[in-house]
């Protein structure tokens, strides 16, 4: 850390003055198709090799390290479905394969149940043969699946690392080591922020560090043939091309955020590179390097709508029937809490929880809405201003901005989950360029005499306290009953972490824990389905059967064309010896599903009715 410091005749972050820079402004020097990375007169090019190397194993020294506690943990929330429970796994046939192409991804894991229909809007195959590939290694031990997820991070912060070096190339007054230096702590930081325990310990999370990996790997294709193409043969940029976009595609398969990469290209044809260049030039370069990730973009979406058929839909919840009502204004009038509330997490990760108490801003207030406007019209403006001067800047407003840009449209989400530390998970590469920004200013500032010496100190106990508060976070992750104990606590009003909690209390046999789990997220909503359904069931089990119909009561109204609520209905009237209700109910069931699994048995027990048979057992079903 301590060539965090001026270079000979500049400074790492502002350009020299040339002979057609206007007075008084500082010129930025154009990273050209043909230019090359000084090298600095200190290192020479095996010696700088080996420098990136020694800050590669660093990292992933470090990595490790802060990860450690996170492998004895166990399966958490959808863990579960995709990893204990998935239908999916040994069965490598074409048939199974088609299935995963040609379905969304829970439709893909529940195909039984789901039938034809769409059960999200998540096209994500490649995940999921990642996961099948997974379940071939590790099966069903927790060990070798967080040992998966900790190395896929691995491999992102390695690849953070070479992107953050090669795009910092583009400024010319750096030496080699310097860049390796300033990269490295970037993507240290990158590596061990808090916000990352949730991608990284929570194995389900995979998703985001995996298609991280592939969205880099194709971005550090383009950078290679961007920054070398008139010194490699044909053959080789064809291979990088090509390289680039099947990882690009690649990811996007993983998850649909990898199609922010576009507006990153663009952004550093237009910002980065050529920047001296006309307005028209840069428009003309950015248009030639998106080609080949345009191509790949048709070719992602042709696979998409094959399988989903809509190009958008937003999916109902019948947890969350207030959504459906949910606008675009909606989301606008609550962007300014929700960038805030991003940077606080950034800035000050504490408090951090698998779920928030961050709803939809519904007035425009004081607190909800125009101090979080200041905020971020203050601290976005700032930025701004220094990437305008400043080119590491620049790159770190960059890489924080447009990641996260795909998680603003939050009418994409459950209104429970708007906000999420994995949100932010590329972000923090930005915020870790932008950190190692801020200490090599520190280190060359002379208004804050705080000496050289100090920076490299400054940096190893900002990575400690980071790291520490990290493994800290990691034991958050153990089990489902402290990942929804604290959820619940940190996010009192979330019907998710309550329902979560009502069913954990069930499995203990805790009925009356159970009801007031479910109670509460019927405060929330007295909607929602899963709350009034499992309330049901629980005081069916209780011999309540006047409440349990109630609760039935208002599914079936909620929900009318379902079949298994007019047949739990049925039972709740058969128990009270309502037998007329009862085959009413159960005769609206048959209808609306005459040639399901259970309809023959349903015929059957229509058939006992008029005898007052004892009461059958409800079928309980999931609502969503």
């Amino acid at each position: 850390m301590a060539d965090l410091d001026v270079v000979e005749g500049g400074s790492p972050l502002d350009r020299q003055p040339n002979s057609e820079a206007e007075p008084g402004k500082d010129a930025e020097v154009p990273m050209t198709a043909d230019s090359s990375p000084s090298q600095g007169a200190s290192l020479n090019k095996p010696a700088a090799q080996h420098y990136k190397k020694l800050m590669g194993a660093g990292l992933v020294a470090l990595t490790l390290l802060t990860f450690a506690s996170a492998l004895s943990s166990g399966f958490v929330h959808d863990d579960v479905f995709v990893v204990k429970k998935n239908p999916l796994e040994g069965r490598w046939d074409a048939a199974t394969l088609k299935s995963v192409f040609t379905r969304d991804l829970w439709a893909a894991l529940r195909p039984e149940g789901s039938g034809e229909k769409l059960e999200s809007i998540y096209y994500r195959p490649v995940f999921s043969v990642f996961v099948m590939a997974g379940l071939v290694i590790a099966r069903h031990s927790e060990l070798r699946w967080h040992v998966i997820a900790v190395l896929v991070h691995v491999i992102a912060t390695l690849l953070v690392f070479y992107v953050l070096e090669r795009s910092l190339s583009a400024l010319d007054t750096l030496q080699a080591k310097q860049r390796a230096l300033i990269a490295a702590l970037g993507a240290a930081v990158f590596a061990v922020h808090p916000l990352q325990s949730e991608s990284v310990a929570w194995v389900s999370a995979v998703s985001t560090t995996l298609n991280t990996v592939f969205m880099l790997a194709s971005f550090a294709c383009y950078l290679r043939l961007r920054q070398t193409e008139h010194r490699e043969p044909i053959l080789t940029r064809v291979i990088l091309i090509l390289s680039g976009s099947c990882l690009f595609l690649l990811g996007a398969l993983t998850k649909e955020s990898t199609l922010a990469l576009l507006l990153v290209v663009a952004a550093y044809e237009l910002f980065v590179f050529n920047r001296n260049a006309g307005a028209l030039a840069r428009v003309r370069m950015a248009a030639l390097s998106l080609g080949p990730f345009l191509l790949a973009t048709a070719a992602y979406l042709g696979l998409r709508y094959n399988a989903l058929r809509v190009w958008w839909i937003q999916s109902p919840n019948l947890n969350f029937p207030e959504d459906s009502a949910l606008t675009l204004i909606d989301n606008l009038r609550t962007l300014p809490l929700l960038l805030a509330s991003y940077m606080k997490l950034a800035v000050f990760p504490s408090g951090l929880s698998m779920l928030y108490d961050l709803g939809y801003v519904r007035t425009l207030g004081a607190a909800s809405f125009w101090l979080p406007l200041l905020i971020v019209a203050l601290v976005g403006g700032l930025l701004f201003y220094f990437a305008r001067k400043d080119l590491v800047a620049r790159l770190g407003l960059i890489w924080i901005a447009i990641p996260l840009l795909p998680n603003l449209n939050t009418r994409a989400f459950v209104s429970d989950e708007i906000i999420h530390d994995r949100y932010m998970y590329l972000s923090l590469a930005g915020c870790g360029l932008l950190t190692a920004a801020a200490l090599t200013h520190l280190a060359r500032s002379e208004r804050i005499s705080i000496g050289r010496s100090a920076v490299p100190w400054i940096a190893g106990v900002l990575l400690a306290a980071l790291a520490t508060m990290t493994m800290a976070q990691n034991r958050f992750w153990l089990n489902d009953s402290v990942v929804w104990s604290h959820s619940a606590e940190r996010a009192p009003n979330s019907r998710t972490a309550h329902l979560a909690l009502g069913l954990r209390a069930e499995t203990r046999q805790d009925l009356d824990g159970a009801l007031r789990e479910y109670e509460t997220a019927l405060q929330i909503n007295p909607d929602i389905i899963d709350a009034l359904n499992n309330a049901a069931f629980v005081y069916a089990h209780q011999g309540k059967w006047p409440l349990a119909a109630r609760n039935f009561e208002r599914i079936v109204a909620l929900t009318p064309d379902k079949a298994v609520a007019h047949f739990n209905l049925s039972v709740a009237y058969a128990a009270q010896a309502r037998s007329a209700d009862a085959r009413y109910e159960l005769s609206t069931a048959i209808q609306l599903n005459p040639s399901g699994k259970q309809s023959d048995e349903w015929r059957a027990q229509l058939m006992q009715l008029d005898s007052m048979i004892k009461p059958a057992s409800p079928a309980r079903a999931g609502q969503n």
